[in-house]
């Protein structure tokens, strides 16, 4: 967000936790929008963040920009869509609410005519254990329930594809960054995941690192 920033982009973060905010969700944007919850609730929904997304790109702008958010649900207590059942099902309760905010923002952009000059990605911080290795939630291990997340890139023109190759978050900020023709600074570790999206099988050279509170993991070709 700095390099973007100091480059010119204007860059918007939608905060919907405010803790997270604070504590660096919020950093280096020039413009940070606190998304409050809703009575009852911990953390605003991505249906409260959506909706001011969508009144925000319908605000003229020229130039390049980059807008992130953070969606707090589907996430712990799991309670969003539903008071109870079993975890695991409100758990998905909440997938589906993430994934009709998509929807909402999606159907936005090509209302607007902005879906042929966006790329969108979403991917996740983690996931969740729901007892496997004898984890209830999330945090502790970097077992593969907890650090193989979901990854989509969306790019008009782009012939889509599914990339075997492992990647990594490390590769976010390379990948942005090379989107908005800028070079990576070289304190950053990961790697552009561009060339995929060209056609191309490049040979990615940095090693994918994962860590949670004193628990690391690295990964290396076919060996963690």
């Amino acid at each position: 967000s700095q390099v973007l920033r100091d480059a010119g982009v204007a860059t918007t973060t939608f905060v919907a936790y405010g803790e997270l905010g604070r504590s660096g969700l919020g950093r280096d944007f020039a413009q940070v929008v606190d998304v409050p919850a809703r009575p009852g609730q911990s953390f605003a929904l991505s249906a409260d963040v959506v909706e001011h997304m969508v009144a925000h790109l319908a605000t003229p702008h020229d130039g390049p920009r980059f807008l992130f958010a953070h969606w707090m649900d589907p996430h712990f207590p799991y309670d969003a869509a539903a008071k109870k059942g079993p975890a695991y099902q409100r758990f998905l309760a909440e997938v589906e609410l993430a994934d009709t905010s998509f929807g909402v923002l999606w159907d936005a952009l090509e209302r607007q005519g902005l879906l042929a000059r966006r790329v969108l990605i979403v991917t996740a911080d983690h996931g969740e254990a729901f007892g496997h290795h004898g984890t209830p939630y999330h945090t502790v291990t970097v077992y593969e329930e907890l650090i193989r997340v979901p990854l989509f890139i969306y790019a008009p023109g782009v012939r889509p594809r599914r990339i075997d190759a492992p990647v990594t978050l490390m590769d976010l900020g390379p990948t942005l960054l090379d989107l908005f023709s800028l070079p990576t600074p070289a304190a950053f570790l990961g790697e552009s995941l561009v060339p995929f999206a060209r056609g191309e099988v490049p040979k990615l050279t940095r090693p994918i690192a994962a860590e949670r509170p004193r628990t690391r993991a690295l990964v290396l070709g076919q060996r963690k």
